[in-house]
C-alpha cells in the first residue's frame, strides 16, 4: 500500500477507501466549520478587542494553526468526493485552491461514481488536468 506522502502515479494510485456524495461532503464541511467557529470564537473576539490571553495566544503563535486553518475541512487522505461540493450555487469556489477550470490543486478529483460492488473504483482527474483510470 502506498503512503499518502508518496508521489501519486498510475502505478501507486489506489482507490479511495470511501466516497462521499457532494451533499455528504458539503454537510461535513459545514458541520466542521460550525464546530471550529464555536471553539475559536472567544479567541477571535479577544483578538478583535486587542485583549491578551496567555495560553491561547501562545498556542496560536507557537503552533502553525490559525483559527482560519482550523476551520478548513478535509475529508481525510483516503476519502474522495465530487469537486461540486467545493463550489457554491453560483459556481464560485468555496475553497481557495479550486482553479478557474474547477480542479483542486491538493486533491485528485473524483469524477465518476464507483461501479457497484467496487467502492472507489472509477476515474480521477489530476490537478494537472489528466485523467487516470483507477481500480
Amino acid at each position: 500500500m502506498s503512503s499518502p506522502t508518496q508521489a501519486m502515479s498510475p502505478s501507486t494510485l489506489e482507490s479511495p477507501a470511501r466516497v462521499l456524495s457532494a451533499e455528504e461532503a458539503s454537510r461535513a464541511r459545514r458541520e466542521h466549520e460550525e464546530r471550529a467557529d464555536a471553539l475559536t470564537a472567544a479567541h477571535r473576539e479577544r483578538r478583535l478587542r486587542g485583549q491578551k490571553h496567555p495560553v491561547e495566544d501562545f498556542l496560536f503563535t507557537y503552533y502553525p494553526f490559525s483559527p482560519a486553518k482550523l476551520r478548513r475541512w478535509h475529508p481525510g487522505w483516503d476519502v474522495a468526493y465530487p469537486v461540486t461540493a467545493d463550489v457554491d450555487s453560483r459556481g464560485a469556489a468555496l475553497i481557495t485552491d479550486v482553479d478557474d477550470a474547477g480542479h483542486r490543486s491538493w486533491y485528485l478529483d473524483y469524477l465518476d461514481p464507483p461501479p457497484s460492488g467496487r467502492p472507489g473504483a472509477g476515474r480521477t482527474d489530476t490537478a494537472e488536468g489528466t485523467s487516470l483510470e483507477i481500480s
